[in-house]
């Protein structure tokens, strides 16, 4: 059926430090493929997307590359330290060497399989509290009612490393960390306003626990809002474009279909948030990458 992939993304991570967008868009395809099945064929919200829960099948000269991974580490750094006993020992850290796809058409020869669905479905629901709390869209954040659109914003926080730290889409791509890793309930609706913006006042209406933190226009209260200037470290509001460009002053940099798709997905109104089907012919998937985005060593 497919191995776990965490060999595979580890390695890549610590050899580049961030995820190129060809391997990050393969594996949003396959799963919004799977994601469309299961919502529109047999009405399962999936609720857990993560990357333990993602296999990758491998064909043709790409199962041998893997395989020869397996078998073989390389040195990515050492460093030399003081032991108990005063002697200098040198400690190295390896990864399993791992041969990539250098050309765009090898990429096909690997296809990505969602799996460990849940046992939620459309028209019942057994629990309100899904997802970690990173990858909570806005409506679970705030106790309103939920349907298959929060796939679609937990598909963006798909990545899981191999300690289940959860990594959203924008860290697979950029290495930066959106949200404190220690993010609370009580705080992550505030992140999210931070960067996504107002809440729809009618979510915020059918919602058990909105007015924690909006009025009745969607805005964040006045209070949460003086709080958050007191804070002088922090921007009170921040586009995803302005965080990235500060925390690497401006060397990564993801194409303009990329940024489209992210936007997209994190639609903060659930029922204006696109579809599996309808993601699935954003150009970012359909189309061609230019060259800039694939992996090159």
């Amino acid at each position: 059926m497919g191995v776990h992939i965490y060999k595979f993304m580890d390695c890549l991570l610590l050899k580049s430090r961030r995820y190129p967008e060809e391997v990050a868009r393969m594996v949003i395809r396959d799963v919004l493929r799977a994601l469309d099945y299961a919502h529109t064929e047999c009405s399962i919200i999936h609720t857990d997307i993560k990357l333990s829960n993602v296999l990758a099948a491998c064909y043709g000269r790409m199962t041998v590359d893997l395989a020869m991974a397996s078998d073989e580490e390389e040195d990515l750094h050492s460093q030399d330290c003081i032991a108990a006993d005063g002697s200098t020992v040198t400690i190295h850290e390896t990864a399993p060497v791992l041969i990539m796809p250098q050309q765009p058409e090898d990429w096909n020869q690997m296809l990505f399989k969602l799996v460990d669905f849940g046992v939620d479905k459309v028209d019942q629901r057994l629990s309100q509290m899904i997802c970690t709390i990173p990858a909570r869209p806005p409506e679970v954040a705030i106790g309103a009612k939920w349907d298959t659109s929060v796939d679609i914003w937990e598909e963006w926080c798909l990545s899981e490393d191999s300690c289940g730290t959860t990594l959203h889409l924008f860290q697979m791509l950029s290495h930066c960390i959106l949200y404190p890793e220690d993010v609370t309930e009580g705080i992550l609706p505030i992140f999210q306003w931070r960067i996504f913006g107002d809440f729809p006042p009618e979510l915020v209406a059918r919602s058990s626990k909105g007015i924690a933190w909006f009025d009745e226009n969607g805005h964040l209260l006045d209070g949460l809002v003086e709080a958050l200037q007191n804070e002088g470290h922090l921007k009170l509001r921040i586009s995803l474009k302005e965080y990235l460009e500060a925390v690497t002053d401006g060397e990564v940099t993801f194409s303009d279909e990329c940024w489209d798709i992210l936007e997209k997905m994190l639609t903060v109104d659930p029922q204006q948030r696109p579809t599996a089907k309808e993601l699935l012919s954003h150009p970012w998937l359909s189309g061609e990458l230019p060259k800039a985005y694939y992996f090159t060593g």
